[in-house]
């Protein structure tokens, strides 16, 4: 992050990357036989922003906007095994997905202007309309295969470096 100061306002220019993965597993029979299924979905985002805050004080902010876009992509992989049998699918999301994120806050600077702990809520969105396998076979949805937002709220700690 990079933030320029204007007398109260900080501006802030963002640059970052995420992964989160998500794995679950299921017994059951397949063809017959006693299987397992384990699904495991990774979700990998590069983002960029602004943020946008006013300086109350030393060692408070107000973060009034942190708006960024998003670039998820997605891959899954579906195993089955069995005692005979190990089925392994793999997908990966198709085309550019985009997304967004809005979130506002305070921000507490214990140790100005070095670290800092942020408190933040918001709302994220993006999308992954369709999934397809390593040789272009498309995974049919009836929706889109990832359609989803919802309200956050976080804590963050932040240790900055400074270039002087």
């Amino acid at each position: 992050m990079i933030q320029l100061r204007e007398d109260d306002f900080l501006i802030g220019l963002k640059f970052y990357y995420q992964s989160v993965t998500e794995n679950q597993e299921a017994a059951g029979t397949y063809l017959g036989e006693t299987a397992t299924q384990e699904l495991d979905l990774q979700i990998n985002t590069w983002g960029f922003g602004m943020s946008f805050s006013y300086i109350v004080s030393k060692n408070f902010d107000i973060r009034i906007a942190d708006l960024y876009l998003t670039f998820p992509s997605v891959d899954l992989k579906n195993e089955i095994r069995t005692a005979s049998t190990r089925i392994t699918d793999e997908y990966e999301s198709t085309d550019s997905n985009i997304g967004f994120s809005f979130d506002t806050g305070l921000v507490f600077y214990p140790a100005p202007p070095y670290i800092s702990i942020e408190l933040i809520g918001g709302y994220a969105f993006f999308s992954a309309e369709s999934m397809q396998t390593a040789d272009f076979d498309e995974l049919i949805t009836t929706s889109d295969f990832i359609d989803s937002g919802g309200f956050f709220a976080s804590a963050v700690l932040t240790v900055g470096i400074p270039f002087e």
